[in-house]
């Protein structure tokens, strides 16, 4: 069903990788990954501290819970499951929140390491074509912002789809229902817009995928390949709404595989998604 689009996104990927300095743009993308040192592993969605049953924590015990985040993932007890989000309702309302944060964030990222955005398509649905404006350039044209094709909170339907075929009724596995994505020429950009991710003192980056490494097998992506980033904000506007621990994903996409990207492709991607029962 996905066999042509797979073939596609290949033929694109080893054209690219025959390119001059191809070669060394993946190995330095995968020696920053490498250096940030973020694990693969499915991170879970976690309430605010105020909700713990025992009440206010102290600051020391604050900061004891944040950086023992990930023991308590596998170490939970009857006490600590109330820390899990377990209801939808919750977790799109506070989704609907942290798109908007997350979406002045990627903005910020953008302009920063010269990152593109797809416009809104035009024309009939056979003939239509994407393109895409640099943020740095349209950045300040109120006209030009308006035709950007910005993304919302992931619909009801795929979420409710995802949590009971993928991950059996649990919520608080949702970690992408905030998203967005930056655009990218070449792999060196990818590389200094995670580098300045890295080095943002209010993103924490809890998880990280490579598509574009060596080693990954894209047949489980059917070919395509980007930089898939699960994160969280900590600013003072999150915080004061108990909302620096909400997980959000951001995907850092390269042109080329931007490009190809259709309606027509992802129907197809979500009838084999539907037959493989994701």
């Amino acid at each position: 069903l996905v066999e042509p689009d797979r073939r596609v996104y290949e033929e694109t990927w080893n054209e690219l990788l025959r390119k001059t300095g191809a070669s060394e743009s993946v190995r330095r993308l995968e020696a920053l990954v490498e250096t940030l040192g973020v694990a693969d592993e499915k991170p879970r969605q976690t309430r605010g501290i105020r909700s713990i049953e025992d009440g206010t924590r102290n600051s020391g015990e604050q900061s004891w819970f944040h950086s023992h985040l990930l023991y308590f993932y596998s170490e939970l007890g009857e006490k600590e499951k109330s820390l899990l989000v377990d209801s939808l309702d919750e977790l799109y309302q506070q989704a609907a929140f942290m798109q908007n944060i997350l979406s002045l964030k990627t903005k910020q990222l953008a302009f920063e390491s010269n990152g593109m955005f797809a416009l809104q398509q035009s024309g009939n649905k056979r003939g239509k074509e994407c393109c895409f404006v640099r943020w740095r350039d349209v950045a300040e044209n109120s006209d030009s912002v308006s035709k950007i094709k910005w993304p919302a909170v992931k619909k009801e339907e795929r979420v409710l789809e995802k949590c009971v075929r993928t991950y059996r009724n649990d919520v608080s596995l949702l970690v992408d229902l905030a998203r967005h994505a930056i655009i990218f020429e070449d792999l060196d950009g990818i590389s200094d817009c995670l580098r300045k991710m890295s080095e943002d003192e209010e993103i924490e980056i809890v998880r990280l995928k490579n598509r574009f490494s060596s080693g990954y097998d894209s047949r489980a992506s059917f070919g395509y390949r980007d930089v898939s980033i699960n994160l969280r904000i900590r600013s003072d506007v999150t915080e004061s709404y108990q909302l620096q621990y909400h997980i959000m994903e951001l995907q850092l996409l390269l042109l080329e595989f931007a490009e190809i990207k259709s309606d027509q492709g992802h129907r197809r991607y979500v009838r084999c998604r539907d037959l493989r029962a994701e």
